[in-house]
């Protein structure tokens, strides 16, 4: 008995991925994405998925550091009025 391969289409990726269909298919004819021409339709593996995944993966900045805030100016109180007297 022979093993079935996993596959899944262009709508299917899109999805998972959050994108666009056309988006995913522009990417293959770029030759961004690896992936199988069945026929007229692409196809990806759980390898090809992976590999996208890879290659598209944003490494993990840490914050920026945030400036010191400036230090806040005291005034001097100015002095209490004085009252006229009569």
């Amino acid at each position: 008995m022979t093993a079935r391969i996993s596959t899944v289409g262009v709508d299917e990726l899109a999805d998972d991925l959050g994108v666009g269909a056309e988006w995913v298919r522009q990417q293959c004819r770029a030759g961004r994405f690896p992936h199988h021409l069945i026929g007229r339709r692409l196809r990806f593996t759980e390898q090809d998925v992976a590999e996208i995944l890879a290659e598209t993966a944003k490494p993990a900045t840490p914050p920026a550091a945030t400036p010191a805030r400036p230090a806040v100016r005291r005034y001097a109180s100015y002095p209490a009025p004085v009252e006229a007297s009569s």
